[in-house]
């Protein structure tokens, strides 16, 4: 009789544990679907599940939280689904504006950047992660593209937007901060020169008056341990004064005071893959 009733149990215990698992899959079903018919339903395309990962995992200084975000990856899952499926290439007609192009690469070149460190987290270098650059993990539109790829597109608004390039981050300290909101095609006017921010240093000790420094990626592509131009140097200086010119009020009057011979000097920030120190969260 006690043998009988165990097994009763047993296969009441079996029965309610079935259930509540498949309660629990039928609830990430849901969530999932609704969040992608939220998503899909947007016009034009929307980066709003791109700038809830940002804003819950990413602080103002671009520090991630690496292991809450491995913990809780869905809503960042979501949105490479999302981007598997539509680009401004297979999709024109979600993008009503260039901003809104551009905001799409600025995007998802960093989503998937930060996608890639997460794969392979714990790691503290970019060079830990083989072919970060070059190899094409994700899907994009439909097509397999890697982050090199990606820049191209970036590089393709050069002469309208030359300054694009500085929102382009790799998370390692020798590269732009990412910014803890998911660029907006209508506002990118607005928002993408106040992030220049972060990215341009000017240095005000009077003994360097009128050093500029840029991150390297801003000039240099990356493939592997080498650093391939973009630019030639006669055209990077240009490219430069461009960049500056689209920074706002307040960076301007830095780099109207007066110094020493009247003369700017540009350095590029040192070449490091070091990631950013992580930002730990309760």
């Amino acid at each position: 009789m006690r043998a009988k009733s165990m097994a009763k149990r047993l296969s009441a215990v079996w029965v309610f544990s079935l259930l509540t698992l498949s309660s629990l899959a039928l609830s990430a079903a849901c969530f999932a679907e609704r969040v992608m018919s939220e998503v899909f339903a947007a016009h034009p395309f929307s980066h709003h599940v791109w700038h809830e990962v940002l804003s819950t995992y990413v602080d103002d200084g671009g520090r991630v939280s690496w292991v809450s975000l491995r913990g809780h990856p869905r809503r960042l899952m979501v949105y490479l689904k999302q981007i598997a499926l539509v680009s401004p290439i297979n999709h024109p007609e979600d993008f009503p504006s260039r901003d809104h192009q551009l905001a799409y690469w600025l995007n998802i070149h960093n989503a998937i950047a930060l996608k890639q460190i997460l794969d392979a987290y714990p790691v503290e270098r970019i060079e830990e992660i083989p072919a970060y650059w070059t190899l094409k993990r994700y899907v994009v539109g439909g097509e397999k593209m890697s982050l090199e790829d990606i820049q191209a597109q970036v590089l393709s608004f050069q002469k309208t937007r030359p300054w694009a390039i500085l929102a382009l981050s790799d998370f390692s300290t020798g590269s732009p901060p990412v910014w803890h909101h998911a660029y907006d095609g209508a506002r990118l006017r607005r928002d993408l020169p106040h992030k220049l921010e972060n990215a341009v240093l000017i240095n005000e000790n009077p003994k360097q008056c009128g050093v500029i420094q840029l991150p390297l990626l801003a000039i240099y592509k990356h493939h592997g341990d080498l650093g391939d131009s973009i630019l030639s140097p006669p055209s990077w200086q240009q490219y430069l004064s461009v960049v500056l010119a689209g920074l706002p009020g307040e960076l301007q009057a830095k780099l109207k005071k007066p110094c020493p011979g009247n003369r700017r000097k540009v350095q590029l920030v040192p070449l490091q893959r070091m990631l950013r120190e992580p930002l730990v969260q309760e």
